[in-house]
């Protein structure tokens, strides 16, 4: 959200908790806030996503036994996790899911002839045009601008020979994926490398902890990981050859016509160039490049060179981009048939091929990523109930790393008396271990270096962290 900083964020939802369980938040003092953070820095350190370091800054103490009760059921969870080899680098791939990409597509249009229904597509597909047409020249403008035209009323007695860009999906309001597959696509497609990582670290824990990967099924993430390997990083599908195909040949296109006409004038050059062919003392090659009556006269010497050299040409150019037969019969055409240099491509013809192939892309890759969004996007909840429990892993291992490293406890709560056994101060380097104990109110004495501040430091970090249900190495009662 705009203007919202992560510290503010961490106290509205201190705020909120405190709320929740009508109790007051401990951190009263500057001095508290400054032990709290520290506290936290530390355990800050045994984390490997910018998740878990900002979920920590909502741990706070606070005056509440049930908070205090749940969180230390959630510690004692963390404290048996078993995890393999590895995991810290995985870790570090999981981040929060991004919502959908709504770039605008401008390759399609929905239509509707129904001025009820309009609005209600605007809401349901924000990414392409919308468009309320009453007649078929109308719809017909509407498909000179978009290479597919989707209808989503029933079909109506002008649109069926309106363009052959018509699709009709009378469904579609109820079912966007058929209109625009890249909203599922681009959700997946976005948050690939995160899932892909969470689904590494899932694998790597023998017994998933309970409470932070319930309801999550190996077989559909398995299933997850099948289909994500089907799809690319920009959200197109993979493997599907057809598509490919299409793809390849419509943009090799130009390149390829360019080579046929290249190789034609280079072949019928270099077969008549090489004959010393006149007609009233004119070189044939030089009649031919004229106009007019000298055609006649060498007809019957060309035509079958030529032929050759285009049948040759074009069929390298079929061959090259594996056109298939439709494709085939217009590259035919590319060339003219009747001798004559230089040799030029019909750009009617090539423009005619150029969108053929670009509507039967269109199409094919529409249809491919409809089909694997359909199957995708009954895996959406899945993929936010991993990423979630695998982001919430991470914090629950920065607070087991926590403990085992300081040989820490959870506290105990009961009477009136605050003792410590064998506590030492997180801020020290190789602190001495503390035993302390006192009653309601005390005064703390001693000689100046005496060690009254490191003991209170270290009061204030077992106060902290008790009330977070994190206590000191030893016992605290």
């Amino acid at each position: 959200m705009p203007g919202l900083t992560e510290a503010k964020a961490s106290r509205i939802v201190r705020s909120a908790i405190a709320e929740e369980y009508q109790a007051v938040d401990l951190l009263q003092t500057e001095v508290a806030e400054r032990i709290c953070e520290e506290v936290l820095k530390k355990i800050r350190t045994g984390t490997q996503t910018a998740y878990g370091k900002a979920k920590l800054g909502i741990y706070f103490p606070i005056g509440s036994e049930e908070r205090i009760s749940n969180v230390q059921d959630w510690v004692r969870k963390t404290l048996s996790l078993e995890v393999g080899d590895g995991i810290d680098d995985m870790l570090e791939g999981v981040s929060p899911l991004s919502p959908p990409d709504r770039t605008r597509i401008g390759d399609r249009a929905v239509v509707t002839s129904d001025p009820e229904k309009i609005e209600e597509a605007r809401k349901a597909f924000p990414e392409v045009a919308v468009e309320l047409v009453e007649n078929r020249r109308e719809l017909r403008g509407v498909a000179a601008n978009h290479e597919r035209v989707i209808l989503i009323d029933e079909a109506i007695p002008w649109s069926s020979d309106a363009s052959e860009r018509l699709d009709h999906k009378p469904g579609a309001v109820d079912d966007p994926v058929e209109v625009v597959p890249e909203r599922v696509l681009s959700f997946f497609a976005e948050n690939a490398e995160a899932v892909r990582n969470a689904i590494d670290v899932w694998k790597s824990i023998d017994a998933p902890p309970s409470g932070l990967f319930d309801g999550i099924d190996d077989g559909r993430i398995d299933e997850v990981e099948g289909l994500l390997s089907r799809l690319d990083p920009t959200g197109d599908v993979k493997g599907n050859e057809e598509t490919k195909r299409v793809g390849r040949a419509l943009s090799e296109l130009d390149g390829s016509i360019a080579d046929a006409e290249a190789r034609i004038n280079e072949e019928i050059e270099s077969v008549f160039g090489e004959k010393e062919i006149r007609i009233e003392g004119t070189h044939i090659l030089d009649l031919v490049k004229q106009e007019g009556e000298a055609k006649d006269l060498i007809r019957s010497e060309l035509e079958s060179e030529f032929d050759r050299a285009v049948d040759e040409a074009v069929g390298a150019l079929v061959s090259d981009l594996e056109l298939d037969f439709e494709e085939k019969d217009l590259a035919c055409d590319l060339f003219p048939r009747e001798p004559k240099l230089p040799v030029e491509r019909n750009e009617k013809v090539e423009n005619r091929l150029r969108k053929k192939l670009s509507r039967k892309y269109l199409r094919k890759s529409l249809n491919a990523k409809a089909e694997l969004a359909r199957e995708l996007r009954g895996y959406e909840e899945d993929v936010r109930k991993l990423v979630e429990g695998v982001l919430e892993l991470d914090v629950a291992l920065a607070m087991k790393r926590f403990a085992e490293e300081h040989g820490m406890t959870l506290p105990e709560f009961g009477g009136r008396e605050f003792k410590i056994r064998s506590g030492r101060n997180l801020l020290l380097e190789d602190p001495e271990p503390i035993d302390y104990r006192a009653e309601e109110a005390t005064l703390l004495t001693g000689v100046n270096s005496g060690g009254k501040t490191t003991t209170l430091d270290l009061v204030a970090q077992v106060y902290v962290l008790a009330h977070m249900a994190r206590g000191r190495k030893g016992t605290i009662a």
